[in-house]
């Protein structure tokens, strides 16, 4: 590279980098929308008290007859599900029961979107809102991420109008400690402990785990699962962008989760010996080519294969077998589809909710 070319290239990173910070860093709202801001209370800024709970599939052995992996949920998940399915209020009361849910959930920051009323007459009786559910880490790249991700749901939804299907936005973020991070003030988001260091060592790092992982948090947690009062939940990441205003795709009888197909994630003959890691009594045949996100799902159905998901992750990423058969970094996905299969969840496999660029 000749020597001008470079100092362009970095003259031109450092414009980028500065555009980035002011845009979306912690001391500039320039590129939010107008709506309110929310500064983050000083209570938000002390550590969780959550305990860092050990992970879900700690006790799983890599190849252990697994049968089913749903089989490996705890007894203590199964009574949260059944607290958090009690508490959830119904959607009539929505916006009060947010803002009640939300004092108790630290990093809640409230008053960033407007509330639409989930049983507005005027609207069609077809309607059926759903709640986007972002999953991320209290890194700084993903803080960027989320925010853009935020401003463009904020943008389409307001583009849809009051019948809009797009009613909710939480932030889920996985953080150390589950403390609050920069981006907190700027996005509704609840915060659980990230898997540590040590932790994610045991299997080469993988920090994908803390998807999966950060999902099962949130529903052993009934004050976090009261804030999402819509039935279906769109599970979404923060490098996805809304283009346009987007529908609720679920089709609810029978019930099929809707999700974008992967070229990757089409399973064959020779997937079967990875399938069984977890699976034992299922093959490729049962595994459609979706991943868990972007995934629109019903909220009980997310709650029942959370704990299988992040089971099957931990053993898939644990053994050296599947990443020969598989491309190591979407094992995770592959834990998800594995797992959904085996609790009989099925998806309307959508070409179009997504575009990968």
């Amino acid at each position: 590279m000749r020597p001008a070319t470079f100092v362009a290239y970095l003259v031109a990173l450092i414009v980028w980098w500065q555009t980035c910070g002011f845009l979306f860093g912690g001391g500039s709202d320039a590129a939010h929308d107008a709506g309110p801001r929310t500064q983050l209370p000083a209570r938000f800024a002390a550590a969780s008290t959550q305990p860092t709970p050990q992970p879900a599939a700690d006790a799983a052995v890599p190849g252990k007859n697994a049968a089913s992996i749903a089989a490996t949920q705890p007894a203590a998940t199964q009574t949260h599900a059944a607290a958090a399915a009690a508490s959830t209020p119904a959607p009539a009361a929505a916006a009060s029961a947010r803002a009640v849910s939300s004092a108790a959930v630290p990093g809640w920051a409230v008053g960033l979107h407007k509330e639409i009323a989930l049983d507005n007459p005027a609207c069609p009786s077809t309607r059926r809102p759903f709640h986007t559910l972002l999953t991320g880490q209290g890194s700084t790249y993903n803080g960027w991420q989320s925010r853009i991700m935020y401003y463009h749901w904020r943008k389409q939804r307001a583009a849809d109008g009051a019948c809009t299907e797009m009613t909710g936005f939480t932030r889920l973020c996985a953080s150390e400690d589950g403390k609050p991070d920069p981006a907190a003030p700027y996005i509704p988001s609840v915060f659980v402990p990230a898997l540590t260091s040590e932790h994610l060592a045991k299997y080469g790092h993988f920090g994908v785990l803390n998807r999966p992982h950060s999902v099962v948090e949130f529903f052993k947690r009934p004050e976090m699962v009261a804030l999402i009062v819509e039935k279906y939940i769109l599970l979404a990441e923060t490098d996805h962008v809304f283009m346009q205003p987007m529908p609720n795709l679920v089709q609810d009888d029978p019930p099929r989760a809707a999700a974008h197909t992967f070229g990757y994630m089409h399973a064959s003959p020779r997937h079967d010996s990875v399938v069984k890691y977890c699976w034992p009594e299922g093959d490729h045949t049962s595994l459609q080519p979706v991943g868990p996100s972007p995934l629109l799902i019903e909220k009980n159905l997310l709650q029942l294969v959370a704990v299988p998901w992040l089971n099957c992750s931990y053993i898939l990423r644990g053994r050296p077998e599947p990443a020969q058969a598989i491309q190591d970094w979407v094992l995770e996905m592959w834990g998800y589809t594995i797992a959904a299969a085996s609790l009989g969840i099925a998806h309307k496999v959508r070409i179009y909710i997504y575009i990968d660029r």
